[in-house]
């Protein structure tokens, strides 16, 4: 019933991943982490703390770079509670009433299922739904934080949007995006409201 507590701090610069033979494609970059918490696995306990700092990585197809970025993981036998804060205008808070180890396990479930359907061309959304934990989900961003980063990779952009994801006895998803951008598609506002039919 012991508090592991840990901490970790480092600066690494030109990291090279397949340089070291620890990745087979391209996976290098640089990045200063600071990170601390108090961990107890018998209770399924975790407070994690986590800090980003001058992030820049490359894998094929894909650069992401983010100045700044801030995680928080709270968790107990029976609720996780994560955010992510800190990164400009991004912002991320997470709710799942359920432990770890039945998040994990559900999530690994689902993507199971998820992956059977892909290859079946069929999509079950009752049977996904089930499988899945259930969770809340909400994100507010603008145009400067690590989604934009991500996003520019495939010639896209936003500059404002909100989303909440709710998987309870149904699931459901709603958001506003402003003034996105793809290649020469602008679309000043999107809006989108799903939810799944009770069975």
């Amino acid at each position: 019933n012991e508090d592991i507590e840990w901490r970790v701090s480092g600066d690494v610069r030109n990291a090279d991943l397949k340089g070291l033979g620890l990745s087979e494609t391209q996976s290098k970059g640089s990045l200063a982490l600071i990170g601390d918490g108090v961990v107890n696995l018998t209770k399924q306990a975790y407070d994690i703390n986590l800090s980003l700092h001058q992030f820049e990585w490359s894998v094929p197809d894909m650069s992401v770079n983010t100045s700044s970025l801030d995680a928080k993981v709270l968790a107990t036998d029976s609720i996780i509670k994560a955010s992510i804060y800190n990164n400009n205008d991004l912002k991320a808070d997470f709710v799942s009433y359920c432990s770890i180890d039945t998040f994990v396990a559900k999530m690994v479930d689902a993507t199971a299922i998820l992956d059977s359907q892909i290859v079946a061309r069929r999509v079950d959304v009752s049977k996904l739904q089930h499988a899945l934990p259930g969770f809340e989900l909400n994100v507010t961003s603008k145009n400067n934080n690590i989604l934009n980063s991500v996003l520019s990779n495939s010639g896209m952009s936003i500059g404002e949007m909100s989303m909440s994801v709710n998987n309870d006895s149904v699931f459901k998803m709603k958001g506003d995006v402003l003034r996105f951008n793809s290649g020469d598609t602008r679309l000043d506002t999107l809006r989108f409201d799903v939810w799944q039919q009770a069975n």
